[in-house]
């Protein structure tokens, strides 16, 4: 019994050199240096947009972005109600590995709003139309582009 009340005393008299080595001030201060948190960016989204008539339909061209892989083109769609912002809707028109995309499912007009109609409830309903377009990289996808899309019915 003798001998586990000296290791339990060694043990405790260990401890308290070790919390008072703790305690000691190192001798810079500057010496410690906060943990590195990893550095964040951004991946290049597509620049120089741009929409031509072609043939009757959009084309939507772009300038790529160094390391790109493959584009999403989208189109927005958003809502007025009496002038004011409602609501969008984004819908995927294709993933493409080109740098262009041409939209035969919509007929160019030239123009990207939407006519203004009295609806029922008295309110009067529009919006406009934009192109987005969002670079693919093998580390994930950039910020999106956009340019309005000249699709309204206006």
């Amino acid at each position: 019994m003798r001998r586990f009340s000296t290791l339990r005393g060694a043990a405790a008299l260990l401890a308290i050199i070790a919390a008072a080595a703790c305690d000691t001030p190192t001798a810079s201060p500057a010496a410690r240096t906060p943990a590195q948190t990893p550095a964040r960016f951004t991946l290049s989204a597509p620049t120089g947009l741009s929409v031509t008539n072609s043939g009757g339909y959009p084309l939507v061209s772009w300038t790529a972005p160094a390391g790109a892989t493959s584009y999403k083109v989208s189109l927005i769609n958003y809502n007025t109600v009496n002038g004011a912002y409602q609501r969008r809707f984004i819908g995927t028109l294709a993933t493409v590995t080109s740098t262009s995309y041409l939209d035969t499912a919509n007929p160019w007009t030239g123009s990207y709003m939407k006519c203004d109609i009295e609806g029922p409830d008295g309110n009067i309903y529009g919006g406009w139309y934009e192109y987005q377009v969002i670079a693919n990289y093998p580390t994930g996808s950039s910020l999106d582009a956009r340019i309005y899309a000249p699709i309204g019915d206006c």
